[in-house]
């Protein structure tokens, strides 16, 4: 049953977050809503615990002083167990269920995350934990395993406080989240028992308490206190993070000790150790730490590093690393040291005596602790650009909010991530100019190749775009309340940074600046809220902002591009010219999205040139261009290849044109499309209307739906295989198409059935329909095997030809390799033996066996199975960072497979084709292993495929020999 605080403190809260109600609610008062809290809970704890790295443990014992300054009597502690949320049935496994990710749903018992309390005594009386405290989605009887609650012996008055003794033991999960480990390497951000704030705040509380479950999304709320920690772990391992290191003499040689004494401005590289000792494994050492003013105690410990450090204004700033990622850290002491100074000045001083920056590859996100910031490689190794600088200052800002200024991440996340994605871009503008601050050109020829990008456009196009796909959320909102990660990351941390972005424009920068530096320092070491912030920017303006914070948090009407247009505001110190409105943007289209920048405050024109191949035509090239407004609506695009020879001696160029329209509701959004295509032999006209069914906008469609009117035409019956595969003239086909994504536990099952229908009678009529399902099932590491089958009537006569027998030869020569265009519809290179899947059906990567790619094999009845094991990644692509998520994503680049085919293709009877058995059904079958490459520059796709053994070898090819097929994709 709920209990009620005393009335001063329900009147207190009910005016600080009045804000939170709708816009047209009476806004709460300045002088009300930015006053300090009556009171704040206060839980210091003593630590001594030991990480055994082979169990990936840590285990020990936890003393709890906790201060009671409310005005409430307490009866019970709740208390966080973070790490026994990733196993099974707990609440950050069904989130992630209903997100479609079943990685905590599969770990294994082994992997399974732990924070278990052995004991507890209260004030010297023993006390049984009781579990699930607060998660009201458990399903009943079944309690929430990362949430615990101890009753007290006796109630805990106002002004009093309790000292809470534990022994407990943590194990960590096998999915890394806020922290994570390596084989050597571990990284402890939420890894003993904490307890719950008491706040008496109505955000989303359960009688005063946070305790909602864990879920993976929103990060932590915290009470300030005091550390006391003593780490016990084998001696070849270096520690960092929170707190000041008290017994330097007992865990650091004399020489380390002695360069840290001497250290000045200058980086020093104090020690590096690539290998760590066998004998030291087997000893242990104790590192004790001491830290006041903070909210949380975490550490990093690795057994391989190089240490550099400096020392500036008081502050010792250390970096950690790899060892072999040193080149990507050159510089990076200097650059902190940097941005730490232009914060303290900014913000105001930096309140500790060190920072510690630790690199790592053990985990997908970069973190933010107190005192220590933690930068994930995907940040730091991508050298083309300045994403790492940007990192740096985001997490380096969250030192002062939420840090010091330390707002409930879970209930309100937009005040600490919106501040540090602005703090981090002005950051950045400052070093670098306002403009190519993200990936800069190096050199005459990449600036012609790449585009050049900044992150004010990045950070306005992402907002922008998603909100326009009416998917936006508002940003006052708890972060497990919004639909998708994709959802948050948007609302609270884009959308947020860009009302302070609208803020300086409306105050101008020295009054932004002044008025977040005096709400830092009203508001440091306490919890404020969004009230508390508004009504700090309402005493800078001198005018009530209720409209402007009602549209930037609580709406969700896209943002609009300032009519000046992206650059700085006016009077900034950041070098080079503003953005302005008008022109037009001509940009290299290479493919690769990180590198991709349309502008926001103008048309973009990308280009990029165009290659091409077939056996009659030769080598072609030419050049393709797109067109894009601002808002994306709608794209132009057109394309013009020149080849060296054509049939018939003049050269005729290839081409193309279309025209998209798009539009978002909701959880659909759909495309209509008119194109037209000239070039190797034929034309095609095109009008097709898409709708695709996106329940998450973070994952894959869920359904899709095609209609399509086509018109073909053969002009140049050279560029055929077969030259019986056509009949002249001009053919309109309608097209339909149906196609659904289902996911499971582990598999994706995907079915689609095509209709097409000729439109005109005679012995060219024909009605096909085909199907296919494809299916992948899913393991820990990645794919474990893929399955496609298809099967269909392809080709049956109706109307005025319905009597003649055999086969439609338009639909014959559309998919059974008529041709090049038949084989690969965008190519960046192209010809006979060149497959793509789903632009043939009986054939290579289509329908059937992939080793009879030069047969031109053609039927009107198919069936076929495809089965594709992956053996291994040879080469791990890129691992980009999903924020506040729970699970580093890892794309392979290069991988290696083994296939098997086999497919049953016959027809009736077709005049002028080859090697058909009349009424009898074909069997083929190959096996062979296979290369697959993605992620590479203009996101080229490659696959080479080996098919080592086939069924039905021609006359005198044996069945086994090496064979190779070769493919070539690039999305323009």
């Amino acid at each position: 049953m709920r209990r009620f605080l005393p009335r001063i403190a329900a009147l207190t809260w009910a005016a600080r977050v009045l804000f939170l109600a709708p816009v047209t609610a009476a806004p709460a008062s300045p002088a009300a809503s930015s006053a300090a809290p009556p009171w704040q809970q206060s839980a210091s704890y003593r630590l001594a615990v030991t990480l055994d790295p082979l169990t990936r443990t840590i285990s020990g014992s936890e003393t709890l002083t906790y201060v009671n300054r409310s005005p409430a009597e307490l009866r019970e502690l709740r208390f966080h167990l973070y790490h026994a949320a990733v196993r099974p049935g707990s609440a950050l496994d069904r989130a992630r269920r209903k997100a479609g990710r079943w990685d905590v749903a599969e770990l294994p018992a082994a992997r399974w995350g732990e924070c278990a309390v052995e004991s507890a005594w209260v004030g010297g009386v023993r006390c049984d934990p009781a579990a699930g405290a607060g998660d009201a989605g458990a399903p009943a009887g079944q309690p929430e395993p990362s949430l615990a609650r101890i009753g007290l012996p006796r109630p805990l008055p106002p002004g009093d406080s309790v000292d809470v003794a534990l022994r407990f033991h943590d194990r960590f999960p096998g999915v890394p989240g806020h922290d994570g480990c390596g084989r050597t390497e571990f990284f402890a951000g939420e890894w003993f028992p904490k307890v719950c704030v008491y706040d008496g705040c109505p955000l989303h509380p359960e009688d005063g308490w946070h305790s909602a479950a864990y879920t993976g999304r929103g990060e932590f709320y915290s009470d300030f206190g005091t550390y006391d920690v003593a780490l016990t772990l084998p001696a070849s391992y270096l520690v960092a993070g929170t707190g000041r290191l008290l017994n330097p003499e007992d865990v650091l040689p004399e020489d380390v000790r002695l360069r840290l004494r001497g250290l000045g401005e200058r980086p020093v590289r104090v020690w590096q150790r690539e290998a760590a000792p066998e004998s030291l494994r087997r000893t242990a050492h104790t590192w004790r730490f001491r830290a006041e003013r903070v909210h949380d105690f975490a550490f990093a410990a690795v057994e391989t590093w190089t240490w550099d450090a400096s020392r500036r204004g008081g502050v010792t700033v250390s970096c950690v690393y790899p060892p072999a990622d040193a080149g990507a850290w050159s510089g990076a002491i200097s650059e902190a040291a940097d941005l730490l100074a232009d914060f303290s000045a900014r913000l105001g001083a930096y309140p500790y005596d060190h920072l510690d920056i630790v690199g790592t590859r053990a985990l997908g996100a970069s973190i933010e602790k107190p005192q220590t910031v933690w930068i994930a490689s995907a940040h730091y190794r991508d050298r083309r650009s300045r994403r790492f600088d940007e990192v740096l200052a985001h997490e380096l800002a969250h030192q002062w909010f939420y840090g010091m200024v330390a707002n409930d991440e879970a209930g309100e996340a937009f005040l600490d991530e919106g501040f540090a994605t602005w703090l981090a871009l002005r950051a950045v503008e400052r070093r670098f100019g306002p403009r190519d601050n993200l990936y800069p050109p190096h050199g005459a020829l990449e600036r012609l190749l790449t585009t050049p990008d900044d992150l004010r456009s990045e950070l306005w196009r992402s907002t922008v775009d998603w909100e326009n796909r009416r998917r936006g959320e508002p940003a006052a909102r708890a972060a497990d309340s919004f639909a998708t990660q994709e959802a948050y990351v948007r609302a609270d941390y884009d959308r947020a940074a860009l009302m302070l972005d609208a803020l300086e424009q409306r105050l101008g920068p020295e009054r932004l600046q002044a008025a977040l530096r005096d709400y830092a320092a009203g508001w440091s070491f306490q919890h404020p809220h969004a009230a508390d912030f508004q009504a700090a920017m309402e005493r800078a303006a001198g005018a009530p902002l209720d409209s402007f914070f009602g549209f930037w948090l609580h709406g969700t009407q896209p943002a609009e591009v300032p009519p000046e247009g992206l650059g700085p505001a006016e009077g900034d110190s950041a070098a080079g010219p503003a953005g302005r409105p008008g022109g037009l943007a001509l940009q290299f289209a290479n493919g690769v999205p990180r590198l991709e920048a349309r502008r926001m405050d103008r048309p973009t024109l990308w280009w990029r040139p165009a290659l091409a191949f077939n056996d009659v035509d030769g080598p072609g090239a030419g050049a393709r261009l797109r067109l894009e407004p601002p808002r994306a609506g709608w794209t132009a695009s057109a394309a013009l290849i020149v080849p060296t020879r054509t049939p018939g001696g003049s050269v005729r160029p290839w081409g193309d044109a279309a025209l998209a329209g798009r539009w978002w509701g909701g959880a659909a959004w759909g495309q209509g499309s008119l194109g037209y295509t000239r070039g190797e032999g034929r034309e095609r006209g095109r009008a097709a209307l898409d709708a695709w069914l996106q329940p998450d906008p973070a994952g894959p469609p869920r359904g899709h739906l095609r209609a399509a009117l086509e018109r073909w035409s053969l002009f140049q019956p050279e560029y055929l295989r077969e030259p019986g595969g056509w009949q002249p003239g001009t053919q309109w086909v309608a097209a339909t198409s149906l196609a659904a994504e289902l996911a499971g536990p582990g598999t994706s099952w995907r079915p689609e059935l095509e209709l097409r229908k000729s439109l005109a009678g005679g012995p060219a009529d024909f009605l096909r329909l085909a199907g296919q399902l494809r299916v992948v099932w899913r393991g820990p590491g990645g794919d474990r095997l893929r399955l496609r089958a298809a099967a269909g009537t392809f080709t049956q006569r109706t109307g005025a030809g319905a009597d003649l027998p055999g086969a439609a030869a338009q639909e014959l020569f559309r998919l059974a390799g008529a041709g090049p265009l038949a084989e690969f519809d965008d190519p960046l290179l192209r010809s006979r033996g060149f497959f793509h899947a789903g632009d043939h059906v009986e054939l290579a990567g289509g329908g059937g066996a992939r080793g009879y790619f030069d047969r031109g094999i053609v039927g009107d009845r198919l069936s076929a199975v495809n089965i594709e094991v992956p053996v291994a990644v040879l080469w791990p692509g890129p691992e980009p960072a999903e924020p506040g998520g729970l699970e580093e994503v890892r794309l392979p680049a290069l991988q290696a497979l083994a296939f098997y085919d086999v497919a049953g293709v016959w027809i009736r009877k077709t005049e002028g084709l080859s090697d058909i058995t009349l009424g009898v059904p074909l069997g083929y079958a190959d096996a062979g292993v296979g290369l697959a490459a993605r992620g590479l520059p203009w996101d080229l796709r490659l696959r080479l495929d080996f098919p080592l053994w086939l069924s039905r070898p021609a006359a005198g090819e044996h069945p086994l020999r090496l064979r190779w097929l070769l493919s070539m994709g690039s999305l323009f």
